[in-house]
């Protein structure tokens, strides 16, 4: 996406819009990157975090467009949802649910 792939987003979008999507997905692989090298649960909690965020902005426009999809692009729409819903289950299971790693953990050491 970061090269301008018009055909990777489950909708149409602008040649600059899915650069802006491609960069923003580089930076949060240096940011995961930067987590593996210093593994802090500071890291994985921004991580965590900044990921939960993306998700909950972007399933409700997500499943909207099951409605009037591109037979060509169900499949891209299908794996982007799935993706988006699992990743917002991991982050909302290790930030809120998880005993040694919720934010408002007493037990968990930083």
């Amino acid at each position: 996406m970061a090269a301008g792939n018009i055909r990777v987003l489950p909708w149409d979008a602008p040649r600059e819009v899915t650069i802006i999507y491609g960069w923003a997905f580089l930076g949060s692989a240096v940011y995961f990157i930067y987590g593996l090298i210093y593994p802090k649960w500071s890291n994985a909690a921004g991580q965590l975090l900044g990921t939960l965020a993306y998700d909950l902005v972007l399933i409700g426009p997500l499943i909207g467009h099951f409605s009037h999809i591109d037979q060509e692009r169900r499949i891209n729409l299908i794996i982007y949802t799935a993706a988006v819903v699992y990743s917002a289950a991991v982050a909302v299971f290790y930030l809120f649910i998880h005993p040694p790693t919720r934010l408002f953990s007493s037990s968990r050491a930083a």
